[in-house]
């Protein structure tokens, strides 16, 4: 398993290859900067962080790539420490192992990658580990998978998605709760929209844009949380 990177979250751009702030790879990374300014510009997601599990004053494990978050969470007194994942079998990536001291954070938060697959076991046993027993806070970002980008997703990964808010899936019959945020992209216009999903998703932005005739998409985002019991 390759050795973990952690790294200052102050004054970072993105690394190639990078999963930034974002729940996808975006097709074009030199847009990036643009992609990432259309994506819950009212702040949706920082809001929901910071009332599921406040930061000021507390140590946060930033579990994937989002500088652009980590900046956030630090001007708002969290002291930020960013985990990037190894790379397992299939180029899987996972935090089964975050060379973090036990009981060392406050709030672990896993950035749209991560916990979705068969490490899930591994990954929660290893963020309950370096939590505060009692009052650690765990958040996944995930996205829904209802909403005006499903068909970009395709088929399998919407079906995926779905599974996994179910009552009965994996997360939430292991502790976990789930709130969803109902975010947007917005754009200048729908010309906009059309270059910057095009960046962002390239050829699945397709039936996307054949669609867009506003100057914004819904983009439901989970969170999945739990509080670290008692040791």
């Amino acid at each position: 398993m390759a050795p973990l990177r952690r790294t200052p979250s102050s004054g970072r751009r993105y690394p190639p290859g990078a999963v930034p702030d974002l729940p996808f790879l975006p097709s074009d990374p030199s847009q990036l900067e643009r992609i990432a300014a259309a994506f819950d510009p009212e702040a949706k997601v920082l809001r929901s962080i910071e009332t599921l599990a406040p930061v000021e004053g507390r140590r946060v494990a930033l579990l994937g790539t989002a500088p652009l978050l980590a900046a956030r969470l630090a001007e708002r007194g969290a002291t930020v420490t960013t985990v990037e994942p190894s790379v397992a079998v299939a180029a899987a990536t996972t935090f089964t192992a975050t060379g973090l001291a036990d009981h060392s954070v406050d709030v672990a938060i896993a950035t749209w990658t991560g916990f979705d697959g068969a490490a899930d076991a591994a990954e929660l046993a290893e963020a309950l580990r370096i939590l505060v027993p009692g009052s650690g806070r765990l958040l996944l970002l995930k996205d829904y998978g209802r909403d005006d980008l499903t068909d970009a997703r395709g088929p399998e990964r919407t079906a995926h998605l779905l599974a996994r808010s179910r009552r009965d899936g994996w997360l939430l019959t292991s502790g976990f709760r789930l709130h969803v945020i109902h975010a947007w992209w917005r754009f200048a216009d729908v010309a906009q929209g059309t270059e910057i999903l095009n960046a962002a998703l390239g050829g699945a932005a397709e039936p996307v844009i054949a669609r867009l005739w506003q100057p914004r998409l819904a983009h439901n985002v989970s969170v999945f949380h739990l509080t670290a019991a008692e040791s």
